[in-house]
């Protein structure tokens, strides 16, 4: 497809496309396209924020960015319960809900303290113990799935005291976000709680 083409697809695309296309997609677009992408953004006046998010999201991310980022936000205040003792971690919290032939899982990435970390383990471990086991035939198995990763995540992830896999990915996957508030902590603290939720 020529640019000319690629230029008249974005033209006829929706905004809502467009901003699929921006938040989605701008990491593997080459060069050329994504100057055609900003200059639609611009002429639609759909706001720098757009452009900037663009330029965050095609910087690579180097080693020393991921340490700056861990070192800030190992440090803010714990998302949930406000305290600044212990350094935050990343955990993926696992449930699984079932009624009959429907069984519901969810594995979603966390950011706190290891206390709250480890609170959020209990909590949708018991929520998987009362309301998981009811869908046939899944519901026994992915419960027991939860509880097993439940207490994986707990055990290797909720109290560590370095960058890792969890981490890193949880940074890859909000860096927009992340880079667009971390001069400002109060702005950042609500970005992670938006996150958490």
């Amino acid at each position: 497809m020529s640019l000319q083409e690629i230029r008249n697809n974005y033209q006829r695309f929706s905004n809502t496309k467009l901003l699929r296309i921006a938040e989605n997609d701008a990491k593997e677009l080459p060069d050329e396209v994504i100057e055609i992408l900003k200059s639609e953004i611009t002429r639609r006046k759909l706001g720098d924020h757009l452009i900037q998010a663009i330029d965050i999201v095609r910087k690579p991310i180097t080693e020393e960015d991921y340490k700056a980022y861990y070192e800030l936000l190992s440090k803010m205040p714990c998302p949930y319960c406000n305290s600044k003792t212990a350094k935050n971690n990343v955990t993926m919290v696992r449930k699984t809900t079932s009624a009959i032939i429907i069984t519901h899982r969810t594995n979603k990435p966390k950011i706190g303290c290891s206390n709250c970390l480890d609170g959020l383990h209990r909590s949708a471990n018991i929520h998987t113990f009362f309301l998981g086991w009811w869908g046939i035939p899944w519901g026994p198995i992915h419960s027991l799935r939860t509880f097993y990763k439940n207490r994986k995540m707990r055990k290797r992830f909720n109290h560590s005291n370095q960058l890792d896999e969890l981490f890193v990915a949880f940074i890859q996957a909000n860096i927009v976000a992340l880079e667009s508030n971390k001069q400002n902590e109060i702005a950042l603290g609500n970005v992670i709680r938006q996150l958490n939720s």
